[in-house]
């Protein structure tokens, strides 16, 4: 899941980089329908939420996510519906994307692979923690962050990386030097180990 303003086919660069290392793998690509953000004044643009303030994210209300919730899930179910284990996917994104992966993927009603997250999040600490699905604790977490990210500052993950830990949750918070709000080859290499790791070849399980 894409970054607020942006949209699906602008991740499609670094999908194709990860391609060739994870061939076994198919990508879905969403795009968030343009709705008004407060952050930015009222003008609409693809969001999967809106965002009130770039201060504390985890007292924001987040208006907008559970439809997104909805919106992932219904295709999630179809791929599951096309023969896919839920436990052979993962859900991944950048920024408020990134948030979004968190939220869904451990509030979702089937335990998933694992959750992506890069210069993420965790949103609504009150209402992940009202919908928290123990059962999704084994999904695996990676969260990529960049130490210069003035968007969504590296505290503002690591703390969220902490608080995920609290509900047993396991995985891995990597930090990169210099990097801001945004991703690199280094995060990528990490990224394509993660996703092979966690969806081997069916031959080789």
């Amino acid at each position: 899941m894409h970054g607020l303003g942006d949209t699906g086919e602008g991740w499609l660069d670094f999908v194709e980089l990860l391609r060739p290392i994870t061939p076994n793998v198919k990508y879905v690509l969403p795009t968030a329908p343009a709705i008004p953000v407060t952050i930015n004044s009222g003008l609409s643009m693809p969001a999967w939420y809106d965002i009130q303030s770039l201060d504390d994210r985890s007292t924001d209300e987040c208006v907008g996510i559970e439809k997104t919730h909805s919106k992932i899930s219904q295709l999630i179910e179809y791929e599951i519906e096309l023969g896919i284990p839920s436990t052979r996917i993962i859900l991944g994104g950048f920024s408020q994307g990134a948030a979004c992966g968190i939220y869904i993927g451990y509030t979702y009603p089937k335990p998933l692979a694992g959750v992506l997250a890069l210069s993420g999040y965790l949103p609504n600490d009150k209402a992940f923690k009202e919908k928290f699905n123990s059962k999704n604790k084994k999904s695996e977490l990676l969260m990529c962050h960049g130490e210069d990210d003035e968007v969504v500052i590296h505290d503002w993950g690591k703390r969220s990386f902490r608080k995920l830990i609290e509900y047993g949750i396991t995985g891995n918070f990597n930090s990169y030097p210099y990097l801001g709000h945004s991703a690199n080859e280094q995060e990528l290499k990490d990224c394509a180990r993660f996703i092979k790791r966690l969806l081997p070849p069916i031959s080789k399980m």
